[in-house]
Order: C-alpha cells, then structure tokens, then sequence
C-alpha cells in the first residue's frame, strides 16, 4: 500500500497516458503547421507578432514531445523532466498569447465593429484560438503528471522578456510598427509605455506560476469519481464487473 501510494504522488506515467499525449502533440503539429502555412504566406514580417513566435515554439516542442512519447512507449521509461520544461515554457508563452488576445486584443476589436474575426479568420483561428486551448488542455490533464522545483518557473517569463526588448528596440529604429496598439510606443507617453511592460511583465508571470500550480487528476479524484458515478447503476455495475 505504502508503495503504491508512494508511485502516485510520483505521477508515474501510463502507457495510456503515453499514448494519450503522442496522440494530442500530434494534432497540435498538425493544427500548427496549417496554421503556420497561412501565416507565412505572403511574408516573413509575420514573426514579428508575439503570436506567432509562441505558436513556434509551441510547435517546436510538440514535435519534442512527440518522439519523446515515442521513445518512452517503446521503452517503457518516463517522460523526461526536461521534456516536461520544455513544452513548460512553451505552453506558458501560447497561454500569454491566448490571454491578452482574450482581455485585450478582441474588446479592442469589438469596440471598433471588427466581431470575432481575430478568433477565427485564416491563420487566427489556429493560432489564437484552437491550439492555445489544446496546448493547455493537453499540458494540464496529460502531460503534467510529473512535478518539477518551482526554481524553473522563473525562467519561463524569459522568452518574453526576449520578445519585449527586441519589438521595442526594432519600433524605435522604425523597422516595425507595433505590432499591437500597446507597442505604438512613438505614439504614447514613457509613462504608459513602462505601465504596460509592468502589466504584461505581470500578466506573463502570474500566467507562468498559475501554469505551474494547476495540476490533475485533482488530489482527491478517486472520491470526486465515486461521487459523480454514484447515481449511475450502468457505471457502477461496469466498475463492479471489472
């Protein structure tokens, strides 16, 4: 009992889960790389979006995961730690993405008559919409069965960090306009500008800490089951069977 109990607070991974999370990584790929063929369809001034730049990287480590979930099912063995970092920090860059499209970006949209067009126009409604909510999805319920030192978590906000100066230094040389209504940064004040680096600073580091404490199956799933199923016979004569 003590072992046992001791392999689930190691979330040891299934093959199941193994194969769940081969499976997921490669409808992302797929989602991604018909994304990216509309994106980069007219030009490569398309990477100077944060957008795109996170739905890169999460398909740089999608393609990761996938060969690892490869390996570890042929072999048996764990998805590596630092397999599990990567796509961390991947994952943390599309969640940005996909929430400042949510709280700014689209009532920005909507307050100008524009609708839902950011959400699901061309390459849009891969990369702002369909594969953040997967990429998610598949981090938080599959693939985050493993734990790893909240010393990491402050590495993730680099990638950004990266981002903000680069974007800033190209819109002060005028190679770039924007590319968002926060980066007209020879449009507004010092003050507002360093106000919304503070915020986005702020937003990426609460997404990235959040990231890292949401974790499943919840602590108690055995008891939350049994409590849902419980008024289910047919459920609970298959569970009985087995």
């Amino acid at each position: 009992m003590k072992e046992e109990k001791k392999k689930n607070r190691n979330n040891i991974y299934s093959f199941n889960v193994k194969l769940d999370i081969l499976l997921l990584n490669l409808i992302i790929i797929a989602l991604e790389l018909m994304g990216m063929k509309r994106a980069f369809k007219y030009s490569f001034r398309t990477l100077r979006f944060y957008t795109t730049d996170s739905n890169i990287m999460i398909l740089i480590a999608s393609i990761i995961m996938a060969l690892c979930a490869i390996f570890c099912i042929i072999t048996k063995r764990d998805i590596p730690k630092v397999i599990l970092l990567i796509k961390y920090y991947a994952v943390c860059c599309i969640t940005m993405t996909f929430v400042i499209v949510m709280a700014v970006l689209l009532p920005g949209k909507l307050s100008k008559g524009y609708g839902l067009h950011i959400l699901y126009r061309g390459a849009q409604i891969y990369h702002h919409t369909l594969c953040p909510i997967i990429s998610i999805i598949t981090y938080v319920f599959f693939e985050k069965k493993m734990s790893f030192e909240f010393k990491w978590v402050k590495f993730a906000i680099i990638p950004t960090i990266i981002y903000g100066i680069v974007i800033v230094i190209l819109n002060l040389k005028d190679v770039v306009y924007g590319p968002y209504p926060f980066l007209h940064i020879k449009e507004q004040s010092v003050a507002v500008s360093i106000l919304w680096g503070l915020f986005l600073f702020a937003v990426a580091n609460s997404i990235n800490i959040l990231m890292y404490r949401l974790k499943y199956p919840l602590k108690h799933h055995i008891k939350v089951e049994s409590y849902i199923y419980k008024d289910i016979p047919i459920i609970n004569k298959d569970k009985e069977i087995s």
